[in-house]
């Protein structure tokens, strides 16, 4: 995994870690500044990838305005942590 998407997949852990100790302020800010980092990114991916980090995007503001921290740390947990892998993959294919 390259530095870029292994420290992005370290944040999202930390942020999860973040929303389930009901830090929700302290993780909303470290959200803001992930986002921002997978957009700048964004523009390297294929288009397939742009699509799903654009869907995850939509679903972690979605939770973000229901207050479902629960559920968006679930997503940082398992759904953003697969798109790292994948995105790492793509990069650097093992094979």
């Amino acid at each position: 995994m390259s530095d870029k998407i292994h420290d992005l997949a370290s944040q999202s852990r930390a942020i999860a870690t973040q929303f389930r100790l009901c830090h929700d302020i302290e993780g909303a800010l470290a959200l803001v500044a992930m986002l921002e980092q997978v957009v700048a990114l964004m523009a390297s991916l294929p288009p397939a990838q742009q699509q799903l980090a654009a869907g995850l995007m939509r679903n972690a503001l979605a939770c973000q305005e229901r207050k479902d921290w629960l559920a968006l740390a679930d997503d940082l947990s398992v759904e953003w942590q697969a798109f790292f892998t994948l995105v790492a993959q793509t990069a650097h294919p093992t094979a």
